[in-house]
């Protein structure tokens, strides 16, 4: 799908170049997940400040629960986590000093099937599938960056497979003005079979 969106794009006069992302991906997702972790333990044991009543920790889900242990077992390094994510997020904009958008597919495979992020399964079932599954989502996460999702193909079993692009910060216009430019040059296909 990229290859065929970066032809794309060619065809409509924009210049394409291939570029590794400047980040170490997998000390990212254990900053972010840090960072994560912080917010669901700040929810789940400070809530009456946020949400007005004292959270039920029975119906949390294992994944909430989770990251809310691995926060507390690791929160001194939660400042360093944060002065990380901070960095990817400016070695990400950089980036836009020599270009005016970055492409990168969205997920990292096709649509799972129903459960694959069941609320049942464990902290490190989810946390490992999510990983897997929307590694370059995060990144938006982590800098704040406009991003768009675009369906630009389909699987052979006519699931959506779309293609992501994100811009500099405040810049949504362009990737809106971008968008525009892709549907009308290849309309958007939403017949999906039951």
């Amino acid at each position: 799908m990229q290859l065929e969106t970066a032809a794309l794009l060619k065809s409509l006069g924009h210049t394409v170049e291939q570029l590794p992302l400047p980040i170490d991906v997998e000390a990212m997702t254990d900053h972010y997940l840090r960072y994560y972790g912080f917010l669901a333990y700040m929810l789940s044991h400070h809530g009456r400040l946020v949400l007005g009543a004292k959270v039920n920790h029975e119906v949390l889900e294992p994944f909430t629960l989770g990251l809310s242990k691995k926060f507390k077992d690791n929160k001194m390094m939660l400042p360093r986590s944060i002065k990380t994510l901070r960095q990817v997020g400016a070695d990400t904009e950089k980036l836009f000093d020599s270009y005016d958008v970055i492409m990168t597919p969205v997920l990292a495979h096709t649509t799972p099937e129903i459960g694959h992020f069941s609320p049942n399964l464990s902290y490190e079932e989810v946390s490992k599938r999510a990983v897997e599954f929307a590694t370059y989502c995060g990144l938006q996460n982590i800098t704040g960056s406009p991003a768009i999702s675009l369906p630009l193909g389909k699987t052979e079993n006519n699931m959506p497979i779309a293609v992501q692009f994100s811009a500099p910060l405040g810049l949504d216009q362009r990737l809106l003005e971008l968008a525009y430019e892709m549907e009308e040059a290849k309309p958007w296909s939403f017949i999906y079979n039951s």
